[in-house]
């Protein structure tokens, strides 16, 4: 019974849906809003990027593109007219939501998902919080507090000297010119990361359970290095005289390039490899 169903009822319809002509509707919106240093950004979106940028103004100019697709131009038309931007804003904060609540039905019935893409320019200072599920997330230049939360979505950081906090499934991390402390967490995808050499004190903390790990350190930093794995291996470019140890099933590596290192980095793995590499923008 459940076959028969299948084949002369849903398998129609799949067949349908699958020739029948993609028509593509986009619009995009901008506005602007005034707020004060240290103003905190909250974005939260579902199937879209979100781009961030510091600058020197105290302003935050968002420009939203919502995208959709439907089988004919009045489909794509109502399905845009479903897909919402919420906006609340002061000087002290402004928070952003992609609604797609309404587009549930039609989504399902086409796999058309309508999406938004975020491009925002705000103050240097601005403290940052986002959300994303099925998107990418690429942040730069901000010298404020960052949190990052995505599944299945890519974060590309660069320039970040504030307290960096990012957590991802299925979601590679890269982050260059790290020059604030980090806490990264992740399930399944690699994390990359770069630190030049500096006298600021920093500490990381990396943890995955299968993606592999990458630190770029410059070779006259001094720090110290802590790897805890159950199943990865463990190997560096940086000469390190390591300690192994370890019990149950952990093994422990331990190392540090000078006798007062001014920074301290903590990765943690189930089965994923961790590499300590030069840093990219020195010769090996």
């Amino acid at each position: 019974m459940t076959r028969r169903w299948f084949v002369n009822i849903l398998f129609p319809i799949l067949v349908l849906f699958s020739i029948a002509p993609v028509w593509a509707y986009e619009e995009t919106t901008m506005q602007n809003f005034l707020v004060k240093e240290g103003v905190l950004i909250s974005v939260s979106n579902i199937q879209g990027k979100v781009v961030m940028e510091g600058h020197a103004e105290n302003v935050v100019n968002m420009t939203a593109t919502k995208s959709v697709e439907g089988v004919s131009e009045e489909k794509a038309r109502e399905l845009f007219s479903r897909v919402g931007i919420k906006t609340e804003a002061d000087e002290s904060a402004v928070r952003i939501t992609t609604d797609l609540s309404g587009t549930f039905l039609s989504t399902f019935l086409t796999w058309q998902t309508p999406k938004v893409d975020y491009l925002l320019a705000v103050p240097y200072t601005a403290r940052v919080n986002v959300e994303t599920v099925s998107g990418e997330v690429n942040i730069t230049n901000l010298q404020g507090e960052t949190e990052v939360k995505t599944v299945s979505g890519r974060i590309t950081l660069q320039g970040l000297a504030g307290k960096v906090n990012l957590e991802t499934v299925s979601g590679k991390i890269t982050i260059d010119r790290l020059l604030g402390n980090l806490t990264a967490r992740t399930i399944s995808g690699p994390v990359d990361v770069d630190i030049p050499l500096s006298n600021d004190f920093l500490e990381v903390s990396l943890s995955s359970v299968s993606g592999n790990i990458t630190v770029f350190l410059h070779q006259k930093e001094e720090v110290k290095i802590i790897v805890e794995t159950v199943s990865g291996r463990f190997t560096s470019e940086i000469p390190l005289e390591i300690h192994e140890g370890g019990s149950f099933g952990r093994r422990t590596f331990e190392g540090q390039t000078s006798a007062d290192p001014r920074k301290t980095i903590t990765i943690k793995t189930i089965s994923g490899n961790v590499s300590l590499k030069k840093f990219r923008g020195e010769s090996i």
